[in-house]
């Protein structure tokens, strides 16, 4: 319990600081918004990492330095806008604890290994993205913008900071996770965990804020976003995903739902879109607003004939959200391809299912000869068809675009025979149509009965109860039963580095996972490495480059603890490795 309150502890607080950074673009979006509060850390998520980059990049501050100005420059901006954001008492006794308690659910969730190990620790499971959103945080930490990553197989541990730096349209998710690594004071592999414990209580009160209009429309999205597949994401490496698909939904959010528009909401949308865009890809997030703009100001068109009012200034929102995302790529300044063309072999029955996230979506959990996948899949088929025409019924465009938008894009895509983009979607369909849901439960009161209103609880009723049954496997997975494998401590990796100190060791793992945890933190603390051949293709086997052939004898043998030792004294041995020192 001590170590969930210290996560909890950790969580809470990051949020209060990209709380107040953020709070100052609450002035212009917190209209009509009862939980508008809720909004303000995720303001902060978008803002800091780009202007920490900012700062950054002129070559003359350090990451700390950039981090520590950009912060007080924030802070500034929410102090000077103080007076105007509404505060309602009332709605900060609601707020807080909500956020408290999502706070300790992601702690919990997110840092199962920490809080089981009582030190900072990382679950490196189901992908190995982890270390390279870690590695290129590393570099990011202990380098200026001058200093370049070199592509040399003599330098393998540059390689991945090179790509990440120079090809990556990533920058503000490594951002994220070198701000993380610095608040916590640990390597950007050790961050990872409460990195993601950060990001996803951020994405889901802040998506939250954006859409509830009462209690229960809070409650429902609270509970149906935790069940989404964002927090299996992280859990599988896919930090990128984590930050932007809920960042895309809140600003998508914002624009459907705004109502009052003037030059101080669309600056506070262009600036926040930076971020977005620069988490991931940023043709993603542009299509995405391009194609639920659309729908949306045609669906205010064909059924709002009596509520065109302020139509034009949510055109031109979407307009300046498109053109900043795309800029965020540089594509302005040089030919930039569009990543289309790819080819997939994944088939329709492994998609659909995790579209609507009845099944994992990196890994088949859920076997797929599975009688209830195949149900599963075709009971959320039903439902959004259910929910696309509700939302026609009722002529709500911002519902019409929320719900049909996504599925529009994967259908496109999945008729252009690019199944590999609409491979990446699991994580859009279902919260942008859980959205539409929560932003109609405003509307049910007690005593309260229409027909629609019945078929909104029944609907709400079977998007939760529908994806349950796949919530169980990564609750056991990565929360209750983790690999012990799989649990990586950084105390461990401190005690073989200082037992190789200024020596040699040959690193002979032909296993993925730990030979990166090898690299990431050897390279960092700059030991002399030599590596076997099945390890070398291992860390930098996308260079096809040739295996080194080393001249000096190593001192120190690091290999998997299931595997032969070599000869010599095992100085170090846990779940993960064993150290030799050779004869």
């Amino acid at each position: 319990m001590a170590t969930l309150f210290i996560e909890t502890t950790w969580t809470f607080g990051a949020l209060v600081i990209l709380g107040l950074s953020g709070a100052f673009a609450l002035t212009a979006l917190q209209e009509s918004r009862p939980f508008a509060l809720l909004m303000a850390p995720m303001c902060g998520l978008l803002v800091l990492p780009p202007l920490s980059t900012l700062f950054y990049s002129t070559g003359k501050l350090s990451l700390s330095q950039s981090a520590i100005l950009a912060m007080v420059a924030m802070l500034a901006a929410t102090l000077f806008t103080a007076t105007r954001i509404r505060r309602d008492w009332q709605q900060i006794l609601i707020c807080l604890p909500i956020i408290l308690v999502v706070c300790a659910i992601s702690a919990l969730i997110s840092t199962a290994t920490n809080i089981a190990a009582a030190t900072p620790s990382i679950l490196f499971i189901d992908g190995t993205d982890h270390a390279n959103y870690a590695i290129v945080a590393d570099w990011l930490l202990n380098h200026n913008a001058l200093q370049l990553p070199l592509e040399s197989p003599t330098r393998p541990y540059e390689s991945w900071p090179d790509v990440g730096l120079r090809l990556d349209p990533r920058l503000s998710s490594y951002m994220t996770l070198a701000l993380v690594a610095l608040l916590r004071g640990t390597s950007g592999l050790f961050a990872y965990d409460p990195a993601c414990s950060i990001v996803l209580a951020t994405a889901i009160i802040g998506v939250t804020g954006v859409f509830a209009r009462s209690r229960p429309a809070l409650i429902f999205l609270l509970v149906v976003l935790f069940l989404s597949v964002w927090f299996e994401y992280g859990r599988s490496g896919f930090f990128g995903k984590l930050t932007a698909y809920p960042s895309a939904l809140f600003l998508i959010g914002v624009l459907v739902t705004q109502r009052e528009w003037d030059a101080k909401v669309t600056s506070a949308l262009g600036l926040l879109v930076v971020g977005a865009a620069t988490m991931h890809p940023a043709f993603s997030t542009a299509l995405f607003f391009v194609v639920i703009g659309g729908i949306y100001i045609s669906a205010r068109l064909i059924f709002g004939k009596t509520k065109l009012r302020g139509l034009d200034e949510s055109a031109f929102g979407f307009a300046v959200c498109i053109m900043v995302a795309f800029a965020s790529t540089g594509m302005f300044g040089r030919i930039f391809a569009m990543p289309i063309g790819q080819s997939f072999d994944e088939t329709w029955g492994s998609i659909l299912p995790r579209l609507f996230e009845i099944q994992n979506p990196t890994l088949d959990y859920i076997p797929l000869t599975s009688v209830w996948l195949k149900k599963g899949t075709f009971i959320a088929l039903v439902l959004q068809i259910l929910l696309t025409a509700l939302a026609i019924f009722r002529r709500d465009a911002s519902a019409i675009a929320l719900i049909g938008g996504p599925p529009l894009v994967a259908v496109s895509f999945l008729m252009l025979g690019q199944n590999w983009i609409v491979y990446q979607m699991a994580g859009c369909i279902v919260p942008f149509s859980v959205c539409a849901l929560g932003g109609w439960m405003g509307e049910i009161q007690i005593g309260m009965y229409k027909p629609y209103l019945a078929a909104i609880l029944m609907l709400t009723f079977g998007f939760i109860v529908v994806r349950i049954p796949r919530t169980f496997i990564p609750i056991d997975r990565y929360v209750l039963h983790p690999p012990v494998a799989n649990q990586f401590k950084a105390s461990d990796i401190k005690v073989i580095a200082a037992a190789v100190g200024p020596h040699t060791v040959v690193v002979d793992i032909g296993d993925d996972r730990p030979a990166l945890a090898v690299l990431v933190e050897f390279g960092r603390r700059a030991i002399d490495v030599q590596w076997s051949a099945g390890a070398w293709k291992v860390i930098v086997g996308y260079r096809q480059w040739r295996p080194p052939v080393y001249i000096a004898n190593p001192e120190f043998w690091l290999g998997l603890a299931r595997n032969s030792p070599a000869e010599g004294q095992i100085i170090f041995e846990n779940d993960q490795f064993r150290l030799v020192k050779l004869k």
